[in-house]
Order: C-alpha cells, then sequence, then structure tokens
C-alpha cells in the first residue's frame, strides 16, 4: 500500500528509537509546563500520599507530587548536556575537517 508514492511499512529500529528521543526531548522542554502541581512545592500534611485522582503517582516523604517530579526532572540536567555535545560536535568537526582539508590539498593530483 502506498500513499503518494511512499511505502507504508513498519517503522525500523531507528525510527522507533528516534521518535522515543524526540519525545523525551519534547518531554523535557514542555515537561515543566505540563506538570500539574510545582514539584518543589512541599506539603507535609500530604506525606506519603497513595496514588489518586489529586496525586496520580501519589507524593513523596515530603508530600511532593511524584508525577510533577518525574515530569520536570529532566529539563536542566537534558539542557545541560545538549548544550555540551553541541559545542562538542562543532569543535570537533572544526579540528577534524581541518587536517582532511590541508590533506586533500597537498596530495599531488
Amino acid at each position: 500500500m502506498s500513499i503518494a508514492g511512499f511505502a507504508l511499512s513498519r517503522p525500523g529500529p531507528v525510527a522507533v528509537a528516534g521518535g522515543l528521543a524526540a519525545g523525551f526531548v519534547l518531554l523535557a522542554l514542555v515537561g515543566p509546563l505540563a506538570a500539574p502541581h510545582d514539584p518543589l512545592a512541599v506539603d507535609l500534611t500530604h506525606r506519603f500520599e497513595a496514588p489518586g485522582l489529586s496525586h496520580l503517582l501519589g507524593t513523596d516523604h515530603l508530600g511532593r507530587d511524584i508525577l510533577s517530579r518525574l515530569i520536570a526532572g529532566p529539563a536542566p540536567p537534558s539542557a545541560r548536556s545538549s548544550s555540551s555535545s553541541a559545542s562538542f560536535s562543532r569543535s570537533a568537526s572544526r579540528s577534524g575537517g581541518s587536517p582532511g582539508w590541508w590533506a586533500e590539498r597537498s596530495t599531488p593530483s
């Protein structure tokens, strides 16, 4: 079966992994905005609450919502890791590309 000339088939492992990575990045970017409660708000009256409608995954020993903490947690580390990865990629491509360009120019044809 095809749509507009593109064959429809099952997604390969690279497509599945890319989709998961994109989903995690999206969740890390909008996570703090999508959290149902403040992830750092301490409420000692709701300590160790079981999962329910107000707190879908319950609360911890300080009364903080566990779901909100799971959603908002990856944002700062993922921002740091993505910025360091981008800067490393830039510097690695520059330092690796320069010798290759010089070697190609200095090789007699």
